[in-house]
Protein backbone atom coordinates (compact mmCIF):
# COMPACT_ATOMS: atom_id res chain seq x y z
CA UNK A 1 0.00 0.00 0.00
CA UNK A 2 2.80 2.29 0.52
CA UNK A 3 4.69 1.68 -2.68
CA UNK A 4 1.07 2.34 -4.35
CA UNK A 5 0.89 6.16 -2.33
CA UNK A 6 4.68 6.83 -3.09
CA UNK A 7 3.89 6.25 -6.39
CA UNK A 8 0.64 8.13 -7.22
CA UNK A 9 2.84 11.30 -5.16
CA UNK A 10 5.29 10.71 -7.86
CA UNK A 11 2.60 10.62 -10.88
CA UNK A 12 0.70 13.92 -9.69
CA UNK A 13 3.67 16.08 -9.35
CA UNK A 14 5.22 14.60 -12.81
CA UNK A 15 2.11 15.80 -14.46
CA UNK A 16 1.60 19.02 -12.64
CA UNK A 17 5.39 19.73 -13.94
CA UNK A 18 4.46 18.17 -17.37
CA UNK A 19 1.23 20.02 -17.29
CA UNK A 20 -1.45 17.93 -18.01
CA UNK A 21 -1.34 16.18 -21.20
CA UNK A 22 -4.40 13.60 -22.42
CA UNK A 23 -1.60 11.92 -24.81
CA UNK A 24 0.67 11.18 -21.49
CA UNK A 25 -0.27 7.71 -19.64
CA UNK A 26 1.15 5.97 -16.84
CA UNK A 27 0.65 2.37 -16.30
CA UNK A 28 -0.73 0.97 -13.93
CA UNK A 29 -1.00 -1.70 -10.93
CA UNK A 30 2.09 -1.33 -10.20
CA UNK A 31 4.52 -0.68 -12.96
CA UNK A 32 6.25 2.82 -12.95
CA UNK A 33 7.02 3.11 -16.11
CA UNK A 34 6.09 6.32 -18.08
CA UNK A 35 4.23 5.61 -21.42
CA UNK A 36 3.21 8.06 -24.13
CA UNK A 37 1.95 8.24 -27.39
CA UNK A 38 3.62 11.95 -28.44
CA UNK A 39 7.14 11.66 -29.50
CA UNK A 40 7.44 15.84 -28.52
CA UNK A 41 8.45 14.68 -24.81
CA UNK A 42 11.73 15.11 -23.73
CA UNK A 43 13.80 11.69 -23.72
CA UNK A 44 15.21 12.69 -20.49
CA UNK A 45 11.69 12.63 -18.74
CA UNK A 46 10.40 9.91 -20.65
CA UNK A 47 13.26 7.75 -19.22
CA UNK A 48 14.05 9.65 -15.70
CA UNK A 49 13.80 7.11 -13.01
CA UNK A 50 10.70 7.57 -10.65
CA UNK A 51 11.56 8.29 -6.59
CA UNK A 52 8.76 8.80 -4.49
CA UNK A 53 8.97 11.47 -2.17
CA UNK A 54 10.58 10.51 1.00
CA UNK A 55 7.74 12.78 2.82
CA UNK A 56 5.03 10.45 1.48
CA UNK A 57 6.19 7.98 4.31
CA UNK A 58 3.79 7.42 6.90
CA UNK A 59 5.58 8.51 10.28
CA UNK A 60 5.23 5.13 11.81
CA UNK A 61 7.13 3.20 8.93
CA UNK A 62 9.67 5.80 8.74
CA UNK A 63 13.13 5.29 9.73
CA UNK A 64 15.40 7.18 12.01
CA UNK A 65 19.21 7.99 11.60
CA UNK A 66 21.57 9.41 13.93
CA UNK A 67 22.92 13.03 12.23
CA UNK A 68 25.48 14.93 13.97
CA UNK A 69 24.87 18.26 13.82
CA UNK A 70 28.59 19.92 14.35
CA UNK A 71 28.26 23.32 14.51
CA UNK A 72 25.10 23.15 16.77
CA UNK A 73 26.87 20.34 19.20
CA UNK A 74 24.15 17.55 19.24
CA UNK A 75 23.30 14.68 17.31
CA UNK A 76 19.98 14.30 16.82
CA UNK A 77 17.72 11.16 15.32
CA UNK A 78 16.19 12.61 12.13
CA UNK A 79 13.60 10.01 10.71
CA UNK A 80 13.88 9.55 6.43
CA UNK A 81 10.97 11.73 5.92
CA UNK A 82 12.19 14.59 7.40
CA UNK A 83 14.36 16.88 5.67
CA UNK A 84 17.91 18.42 7.53
CA UNK A 85 16.70 21.67 7.98
CA UNK A 86 13.01 20.59 8.82
CA UNK A 87 14.68 18.29 11.86
CA UNK A 88 17.04 21.32 13.03
CA UNK A 89 14.15 23.67 13.04
CA UNK A 90 12.37 21.11 15.06
CA UNK A 91 15.12 21.74 17.77
CA UNK A 92 14.26 25.54 17.63
CA UNK A 93 17.62 26.19 15.72
CA UNK A 94 17.77 29.31 13.75
CA UNK A 95 18.89 27.68 10.53
CA UNK A 96 19.09 29.44 6.81
CA UNK A 97 16.58 29.12 4.10
CA UNK A 98 15.05 30.84 1.74
CA UNK A 99 13.19 29.02 -0.88
CA UNK A 100 12.90 25.55 0.55
CA UNK A 101 12.41 24.13 -2.91
CA UNK A 102 16.44 23.18 -3.93
CA UNK A 103 16.13 26.11 -6.39
CA UNK A 104 18.92 28.22 -4.33
CA UNK A 105 22.08 27.68 -1.94
CA UNK A 106 20.77 29.43 1.15
CA UNK A 107 20.18 26.44 2.90
CA UNK A 108 23.02 24.34 2.00
CA UNK A 109 25.40 22.33 4.31
CA UNK A 110 28.71 20.20 3.72
CA UNK A 111 28.73 16.25 4.78
CA UNK A 112 32.06 15.76 6.52
CA UNK A 113 32.25 12.05 6.26
CA UNK A 114 33.32 11.92 3.09
CA UNK A 115 32.06 10.98 -0.43
CA UNK A 116 29.30 11.81 -2.32
CA UNK A 117 26.16 13.77 -0.73
CA UNK A 118 24.08 11.13 -2.25
CA UNK A 119 25.73 8.46 0.25
CA UNK A 120 23.68 10.16 3.02
CA UNK A 121 20.79 11.93 2.01
CA UNK A 122 18.41 11.76 -0.92
CA UNK A 123 17.62 15.02 -2.23
CA UNK A 124 14.06 15.17 -3.76
CA UNK A 125 14.74 18.41 -5.72
CA UNK A 126 18.02 19.73 -6.40
CA UNK A 127 18.06 22.97 -8.89
CA UNK A 128 21.38 24.09 -8.03
CA UNK A 129 23.94 21.60 -6.74
CA UNK A 130 25.75 19.59 -9.94
CA UNK A 131 28.25 16.41 -9.79
CA UNK A 132 31.35 18.28 -8.23
CA UNK A 133 29.49 20.01 -5.27
CA UNK A 134 27.77 16.93 -4.80
CA UNK A 135 31.18 14.85 -4.81
CA UNK A 136 32.65 16.97 -2.67
CA UNK A 137 29.70 16.39 0.48
CA UNK A 138 27.59 19.63 -0.24
CA UNK A 139 23.86 19.03 0.13
CA UNK A 140 20.62 21.00 0.17
CA UNK A 141 19.50 20.93 3.68
CA UNK A 142 16.03 21.83 2.46
CA UNK A 143 15.29 18.81 0.18
CA UNK A 144 17.86 16.36 1.47
CA UNK A 145 15.95 13.51 3.26
CA UNK A 146 18.37 10.79 5.30
CA UNK A 147 19.26 7.93 4.30
CA UNK A 148 22.49 6.67 6.95
CA UNK A 149 24.01 8.42 10.11
CA UNK A 150 26.35 11.34 9.13
CA UNK A 151 27.73 14.69 10.72
CA UNK A 152 26.96 18.06 8.54
CA UNK A 153 27.99 21.09 8.90
CA UNK A 154 25.40 23.76 8.41
CA UNK A 155 25.52 26.76 6.73
CA UNK A 156 28.19 26.10 4.47
CA UNK A 157 27.89 26.40 0.37
CA UNK A 158 30.55 25.41 -2.61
Amino acid sequence: EVDRLRLLVVVQRLLAQLAPDPRLLVAAEGESDLKHWDTNFPEKILNAEVDADPAAIPDDEAESYEVEYVKEGTTIEVKENTTLLEAGEQEDWDLPYACRQGQCISCAGHITDGGNAEQYVEHHTNEMLGEPELDDGYTLTCVAYPTTDFSIEMRESP
